[in-house]
């Protein structure tokens, strides 16, 4: 984005068939409608939107190390309210 974006066309993404966890910032050049559509695009993804936020790895360290470990153990994370005051949207 820096330079040039990167052109993904959204119905190559189908072909992948690994569970895929689509992280965005709400602040983030990207939109989240088009993260939606990537998330959508791969058949077993999960998308978090987290607010506030545009560098996610600084702006929320610990929450992005447990989104990542939650989605590895297959445990998920649900949009209660509970996760939802601390930051977390969309798992």
């Amino acid at each position: 984005m820096i330079v040039a974006e990167p052109e993904i066309v959204l119905d190559t993404l189908a072909g992948i068939t690994s569970p895929a966890l689509v992280l965005q910032g709400d602040r983030d050049e990207v939109t989240i409608e088009h993260s939606m559509a990537v998330a959508a695009a791969l058949p077993e993804a999960r998308l978090a939107v987290l607010p506030g936020a545009h560098t996610l790895l600084l702006d929320y360290p610990e929450l992005v190390n447990q989104l990542i470990i939650s989605y590895l153990r297959g445990t998920g994370i649900s949009s209660s309210a509970e996760h939802a005051d601390r930051g977390m949207a969309g798992l």
